[in-house]
């Protein structure tokens, strides 16, 4: 028999599956890979996780039907690529070779509330949203909870375009059209980054970011004007082999610099 919690988790999870789904179906969301400072490019594929090379060609697929489709991809580390599953609270952690290292570990099993964001941290293990106790936790890469937290307050409003990351030591927290909220190591908030985004993506000390058709690269650590490109592909740029291209689902195309 279903507890009020048990089925306000069920209601999120199911809404969550079937926005995901229709996303996925309508074809609108273009694949962003991330490059996991090695050689290779990972992005999510339908219900598959890819890794490729510079030149497009698909050097290995994990997939997993039973955990559903996968939600996002960390490759941060290149030997050890997270992967979470929204639909089923699940992460996987891959090989370089994206073959399954241990066992798929599921969030539920460690009495957490609703889980939509996972991602790695550079000390090791994991940050996760817990949007139920509205703070984000550090885990070790056994999943056991350290003394790292982060509250965020109940009042977060969690979008499918919302997302968390670790990047050079500052964890990062946006939700669509709001100011991105950030906080170093040890939960001591810093200031918010003002920019609101349709997309965006981490890559160096810049913050690619996607607004009314418009992709902008922004400087997170220098005062500098923001530098505006045109890609011939949906999916925000990144650098590959020292030139900034884009993914059009299929291979890498070049972008240009708007003066």
């Amino acid at each position: 028999m279903l507890t009020r919690l048990n089925m306000r988790k069920y209601l999120v999870l199911l809404c969550w599956f079937l926005l995901v789904v229709g996303l996925q179906t309508a074809g609108s969301q273009p694949a962003m890979p991330v490059f996991d400072g090695i050689d290779g490019y990972w992005y999510i594929d339908g219900s598959s996780v890819k890794k490729m090379d510079s030149q497009g060609e698909i050097l290995a697929t994990y997939s997993n039907i039973a955990l559903g489709n996968p939600s996002l991809v960390d490759a941060s580390d290149p030997f050890r690529v997270m992967v979470f599953y929204t639909e089923t609270q699940t992460v996987v952690i891959l090989n370089s070779n994206a073959s399954v290292v241990g066992t798929p570990i599921n969030l539920t099993d460690f009495g957490l509330g609703e889980i939509p964001l996972v991602c790695r941290s550079s000390r090791g293990g994991f940050w996760i949203l817990d949007i139920t106790q509205g703070q984000i936790m550090h885990f070790s890469e056994t999943f056991k909870p350290t003394s790292m937290e982060i509250s965020v307050g109940s009042d977060y409003q969690f979008s499918p375009k919302s997302f968390l990351i670790e990047h050079n030591g500052t964890v990062y927290l946006g939700s669509i059209g709001k100011n991105i909220s950030r906080w170093d190591l040890y939960g001591a908030e810093l200031e918010s980054v003002d920019v609101s985004y349709e997309a965006l993506r981490f890559e160096g000390n810049y913050l690619w970011v996607k607004k009314n058709d418009e992709i902008v690269r922004v400087n997170l650590n220098e005062v500098e004007p923001d530098v505006k490109y045109a890609c011939p592909c949906n999916a925000l740029p990144l650098s590959v082999q020292g030139q900034t291209k884009c993914f059009d689902g299929a291979s890498f195309k070049l972008c240009k610099k708007i003066d």
